[in-house]
């Protein structure tokens, strides 16, 4: 009878190895959030929208002065100095 066998050294180094790499895929999966939500708060865009039932209302959003082209989703640059 090996030694191996009695301590059940095979099953451990397994168990051992799925930890291992349960460990390294949430590492990765928070490292990767962790980018997402830097750039989204640094990089992204500023959006606007409105409804689908206040554009039924007659509701829009516009760039111009003059309100003659209305649109129900309206980007704008980012805003630099904005802070929490």
């Amino acid at each position: 009878m090996r030694l191996s066998t009695v301590l059940n050294v095979r099953k451990l180094r397994i168990r051992n190895r799925i930890f291992t790499l349960g460990v390294i895929i949430t590492g990765m999966l928070s490292l990767a959030f962790a980018v997402v939500t830097f750039y989204g708060q640094n990089a992204g865009n500023f959006l606007m929208s409105v409804d689908q039932a206040s554009r039924l209302r007659g509701i829009g959003l516009t760039t111009e002065e003059d309100s003659s082209v209305t649109e129900s989703r309206l980007m704008s640059d980012p805003i630099k100095e904005a802070r929490d």
